[in-house]
């Protein structure tokens, strides 16, 4: 009965629109933040690789060990720029669709915002229509 509580008391705090409001901007905050980071770190390691294959730095220092393992520079660095890329993609994608959906809603027209001129002309379609169709079935 407590856990029942406790997690229908916790959605509806999430469910809040200032929580939910703060919460979006403290994760598009978060993964700018990360983005940035992870992108400097990728510029700090391309800037400092040596120019030859047979130059190295020495592997007791952080950017040596990067050049040593260039497979930890994949985990620690193109994988996850890599995750956020598709995260935002989707969320953008995400975004767009629920906003169209909204303003298809907003543009539908009642016949008192139509004038008389188009009123007569959407009545003189809609029996056209009828009478074609009423043809059709015959």
């Amino acid at each position: 009965m407590y856990d029942k509580l406790c997690k229908r008391d916790m959605g509806d705090r999430l469910m809040n629109p200032k929580v939910k409001k703060a919460l979006i901007i403290a994760g598009i905050a978060a993964d700018v933040l990360i983005t940035i980071a992870l992108t400097v770190f990728s510029i700090v390691i391309l800037v400092n690789m040596p120019d030859s294959r047979f130059e190295s730095l020495p592997e007791d220092t952080f950017l040596g060990y990067f050049q040593h393992n260039p497979i930890m520079i994949l985990i620690c660095d193109v994988l996850p720029l890599t995750l956020l890329l598709v995260v935002n993609i989707s969320v953008a994608i995400w975004y767009i669709k629920k906003t169209g959906k909204k303003q298809e809603e907003k543009k539908q027209i009642s016949l008192n915002d139509l004038s008389d001129e188009e009123k007569a002309a959407l009545k003189q379609k809609i029996m056209q229509e009828m009478l074609k169709e009423s043809n059709d079935s015959k």
